[in-house]
């Protein structure tokens, strides 16, 4: 259980990462236009995992607080479960209005 949520924390944070790579100076651009693709790509990905992730770790969290009735931990364990994937989607989701906000709202297609 502790090894899924460390795989949610270590995605949104290497997603943040990448997030902010992509904002760039003009100086930079014959280096991105080999690196950038890769980047979206990477960016992508590890949003797609990311949201899914949330939402299995959605439905586990609700179906162990469900099926816990009689068990006070495990109830307390659901919740928990509920709570951090509920705050992982949240810090996907900011992560990708930062780079929103920092692209000026358009999103890097290179």
């Amino acid at each position: 259980m502790k090894l899924l949520q460390k795989i949610l924390i270590a995605t949104v944070i290497v997603s943040m990462l990448i997030l902010t790579v992509e904002a760039v100076p003009a100086l930079a651009q014959p280096i991105m236009n080999i690196i950038c693709p890769i980047l979206v790509s990477i960016r992508f990905v590890l949003r797609s995992i990311g949201f899914g992730l949330v939402g299995l770790m959605l439905v586990y969290g609700g179906l162990r607080y469900t099926f816990s009735a009689d068990d006070p931990g495990g109830r307390k364990q659901g919740k928990n479960i509920l709570i951090h994937a509920l705050i992982g989607g949240v810090l996907i989701m900011i992560a990708n209005a930062l780079l929103l906000m920092i692209t000026g709202g358009a999103i890097p297609i290179c």
